[in-house]
């Protein structure tokens, strides 16, 4: 008997009812999908406590949050990395996302670390859900199509004066 069959079955509940809905709703409707999610997530993590710092007396502390910034900007960089090899990797074979299944350990590990130790992991732990969403195949958000169709409503031509 599988041992992590239940915390498998309860993490493909999250990854698919949750995460993927919810990933597949907003790139549909404003184009983003969940390496964005991703990223962004990082982005809070190095921001939030450079300017916590920054703007408190802890100024002692600011080179420790240049540091960590500078390591979520690199975190950042290996998730576009990682979203172009998912891209191919879905558009050749279209499967689902390669690195599901590898981040199934991460996910549940940072899990665990939320729940029972450190309640400040939460945002690695959608970080990690978010990297194992499979994006939708590219197309137009009904955001961009409303901005086209505004865009074409807006940009009349005035008329040309006759020639005499």
């Amino acid at each position: 008997m599988d041992l992590l069959k239940p915390i498998r079955v309860a993490d493909d509940f999250i990854l698919d009812n949750i995460i993927q809905r919810f990933q597949n709703f907003t790139q549909r409707k404003i184009g983003k999908d969940c390496f964005f999610w991703a990223k962004f997530l990082c982005f809070l993590i190095a921001m939030i406590p450079f300017i916590i710092i920054s703007v408190s007396s802890l100024r002692e502390a600011l080179p420790v949050s240049i540091y960590f910034c500078l390591l979520m900007l690199i975190f950042i960089g290996a998730i576009g990395v990682l979203e172009r090899i998912v891209k191919e990797e879905i558009a050749n074979k279209k499967t689902m996302n390669p690195f599901r299944n590898c981040l199934f350990i991460a996910r549940i590990g940072f899990t665990i670390i939320f729940l029972f130790f450190w309640p400040d992991t939460f945002i690695m732990v959608m970080i990690a859900y978010f990297l194992s969403c499979t994006p939708l195949p590219p197309g137009e958000s009904k955001a961009r199509k409303w901005l086209n169709s505004l865009k074409k409503i807006l940009s009349f031509k005035a008329p040309v004066p006759a020639e005499n």
